[in-house]
């Protein structure tokens, strides 16, 4: 047993997230108390947490600028190199400000954006935004995570996950039409 300085102490110990950078810097999402973010010798360097960065749920580099971009249960924020906080989506863009995952991908040399909440999905890109809801065939309005792979976007709901192609829900496993044991999918991975 020993006691930890406080330069490599974690604010919390509710770890929910976590997330290396361009430097190798871990970044530690917390769902009670922010961001933590560390040296690679395990030094934390900086302590981030405000009305948005508070109640992590999601962190990842952002591959075209390095920013991190982190889904918390006041919207989803943006922090660079400097840890500024700025927005990813405005909250009145969205359909709830609780976030559970951005995932940012290319599709015909496009940059597009998909910001999972718990009342649908937003797909933006420069051009045009679009909300996913069970008005328009998710199986769920609560999106929990998403993944790009071929040409198709996938979100995974709590009662199923959908498949969207060319702006729309293309098709939807459930328990009762796929080989899925369990109708929530709370994560995925292209692979």
């Amino acid at each position: 047993f020993t006691k930890f300085s406080d330069t490599s102490r974690l604010s919390d110990n509710n770890v929910s997230a976590l997330a290396f950078d361009r430097n190798a810097r871990l970044w530690v999402g917390t769902f009670r108390n922010g961001i933590d973010v560390f040296s690679q010798s395990g030094k934390k360097l900086k302590h981030l947490e405000s009305e948005t960065v508070r109640e992590i749920n999601f962190l990842v580099q952002n591959a075209e600028n390095k920013e991190i971009l982190a889904a918390t249960s006041g919207g989803a924020a943006r922090l660079d190199a400097n840890f500024k906080e700025s927005f990813v989506a405005e909250n009145a863009d969205l359909p709830s400000r609780s976030v559970t995952q951005i995932f940012v991908f290319e599709k015909d040399k496009n940059q597009i954006s998909a910001v999972s909440t718990a009342k649908g999905l937003v797909v933006k890109d420069k051009a045009a935004r679009r909300v996913f809801s069970t008005v328009n065939g998710l199986p769920a309005n609560s999106v929990f995570s998403v993944a790009f792979h071929r040409s198709a976007l996938f979100a995974g709901t709590m009662s199923g996950l959908a498949q969207i192609e060319t702006g729309r829900v293309a098709r939807v496993f459930k328990t009762s039409n796929s080989g899925l044991k369990n109708k929530w999918v709370s994560a995925l991975c292209a692979v």
